[in-house]
């Protein structure tokens, strides 16, 4: 009941009638049995209400009102009890709202009046950037008890030059700033517009600031490099490949050429390997002791190739000689 009760209340009235109307008068909310209850408590008459009784639910909520202007008022008593109050199916609820806030007027178990204050600015950007040339929006956003007097930004830019802006305030330039769109708009934000904004919102007690927004230019970002077609057309055929769709055999003949390919393009010539290549050089060796072993070594080798030389020299007359007899005899024999 309380919940529909509020609700029918934040609706905007038909029409408002002050002519019955006291400061004194009270508009109660689950108040005794009373899920809505008008009353003049100086003395003690009730207007109207709406009664509801959790013994007798059927019949509530009951609505109650007085033709009258008012009846002897008893809380938590059932309403039929009093004299002069009727029931009917509806009624009408006339609620005026002021500025002022009173020990009459306020409603029960609700706190203090609340006092006129700064306005509460806000917004919901820290840190923004943008491309060079477009419109950048600044959020602001405010609450304010009484009425606004002005809304403004503050602008720091990179040289720590400060200036206002509002809404008159270069309009080619600059739009928002205003009571109904407190939100500023930066037309072609450029490198000139990068720095600090604040917005600030005034009323007669004062001004209230939001927190500050950096604003720059993002950076330049260069450009992916495109890719390939053939890559491409692998990621393509790869992605359209589903392994519920083949079985083991099957994706073992899909990848047969591929694992080839790749044996064959990771496989190592041995030939080129510097440890290969290593094996066919002698390191040179400059030590003086090296040097003359490897003359003795030279030495010696040249004794016994020249030694065989030398015998065959030796041994060729020899030969030549058998050869010349060799060749008589058989000329004799023919």
């Amino acid at each position: 009941m309380s919940s529909n009760l509020q609700q029918v209340l934040q609706e905007i009235p038909d029409y408002s009638d002050f002519s019955t109307y006291q400061l004194s008068d009270q508009y109660l909310t689950n108040h005794g049995k009373y899920e809505y209850l008008y009353k003049r408590p100086s003395n003690s008459k009730l207007f109207a209400g709406i009664y509801f009784d959790p013994a007798d639910p059927g019949s509530s909520p009951q609505f109650v009102y007085n033709s009258d202007q008012g009846s002897l008022y008893t809380e938590n008593t059932d309403p039929l009890t009093f004299s002069n109050i009727e029931t009917a199916d509806s009624f009408r609820v006339y609620l005026n709202i002021d500025s002022s806030c009173d020990s009459t007027s306020q409603v029960p178990n609700s706190g203090p009046c609340p006092g006129p204050t700064i306005p509460i600015v806000n917004t919901s950007m820290t840190y923004v950037t943008t491309q060079a040339g477009a419109n950048l929006n600044l959020h602001c956003s405010y609450h304010s008890v009484v009425v606004v007097t002005g809304v403004k930004w503050t602008f720091t830019d990179r040289n720590n030059a400060h200036k206002q802006i509002n809404e008159t305030t270069n309009p080619s330039k600059y739009s928002g700033s205003t009571y109904s769109t407190p939100s500023l708009t930066v037309q072609s934000f450029s490198q000139s517009d990068e720095g600090l904004y604040r917005c600030i919102v005034e009323n007669y007690k004062g001004s209230g600031m939001s927190s500050v927004i950096n604003a720059s230019l993002a950076p330049n970002v260069e450009p992916m490099c495109p890719c390939s077609c053939e890559y491409k057309d692998k990621l393509i055929f790869w992605a359209a490949q589903n392994q519920t769709n083949h079985t083991l055999e099957g994706w073992r003949m899909i990848l047969a050429p591929v694992i080839q390919k790749l044996e064959k393009e990771l496989k190592l010539d041995t030939s080129n390997l510097s440890s290969t290549i290593n094996k066919r050089i002698s390191a040179k060796d400059s030590r003086p002791s090296s040097q003359t072993f490897g003359m003795l070594g030279i030495v010696f080798l040249s004794f016994i190739v020249g030694g065989v030389i030398f015998v065959d020299i030796t041994s060729f007359k020899r030969h030549r000689d058998a050869l010349k007899k060799v060749g008589i005899r058989g000329n004799r024999g023919n």
